[in-house]
C-alpha cells in the first residue's frame, strides 16, 4: 500500500485515533501538550473536539490524575509543568479515552523512577482488564516489565528471547 493511498476510517488529534471498533490512545514522547491551555482542557480535548464533552467528563479526569500523582493540578497551565508531570498529563489523557490500545512511545522517558514504577503498574492493571498495551522503549527496566517483548535490528522486528 502507497502511503499516499486514501484509506478507510476516522481518525481523531489529541491523543486519540478512532478506526473502525477500536479506540487508540497514543502517548507521544514529546506530550503533544498545548502549554497555554490548563491541564483539565488538555486531557479533555478529544472529547472537546469530538463534540463529546460533557462536564461530567472532569471527574473521570480528576481520578485519573490522582492515579498519576496529579492531583490538585487540574487548572494549572501545562508550560509551568515539569518534564515528567507533563508526560503523566499526556499519559491521562490517553486514559480518559477509553481506549482498547494504548500506544506508548517512550512513557517513562521524562519520569524518575517512582513515577515510572507507579506508571508501569497501571498500564500493568489496564492489560490485565483487557487493553492492549504497545510500549516503544530503550529503558531495560520498562521491556522487562512488559509479558512481551520484540526488537528491531537491522530494519527487522523480531521476538526477544
Amino acid at each position: 500500500m502507497n502511503m499516499m493511498e486514501t484509506m478507510s476510517g476516522r481518525c481523531q488529534t489529541a491523543g486519540n485515533v478512532s478506526c473502525g471498533i477500536k479506540k487508540i490512545g497514543i502517548i507521544l514522547q514529546d506530550f503533544g501538550l498545548l502549554g497555554n491551555d490548563t491541564v483539565l482542557r488538555n486531557i479533555c480535548l478529544p472529547e472537546i473536539i469530538a463534540g463529546t464533552y460533557k462536564k461530567s467528563f472532569d471527574k473521570k479526569v480528576r481520578v485519573l490524575l490522582q492515579q498519576v500523582g496529579l492531583e490538585g493540578l487540574e487548572h494549572k497551565k501545562v508550560n509551568q509543568l515539569s518534564g515528567g508531570q507533563r508526560q503523566r498529563v499526556a499519559i491521562c489523557r490517553a486514559l480518559a479515552m477509553d481506549a482498547e490500545v494504548i500506544v506508548a512511545d517512550e512513557p517513562t522517558g521524562a519520569l524518575d523512577l517512582s513515577n515510572t514504577e507507579s506508571l508501569m503498574d497501571l498500564l500493568e492493571r489496564l492489560n490485565k482488564q483487557g487493553i492492549t498495551v504497545i510500549i516503544v522503549t530503550h529503558d531495560p527496566y520498562v521491556a522487562n516489565r512488559c509479558t512481551m517483548e520484540y526488537v528491531i535490528e537491522d530494519g527487522k522486528l523480531s521476538k526477544h528471547a
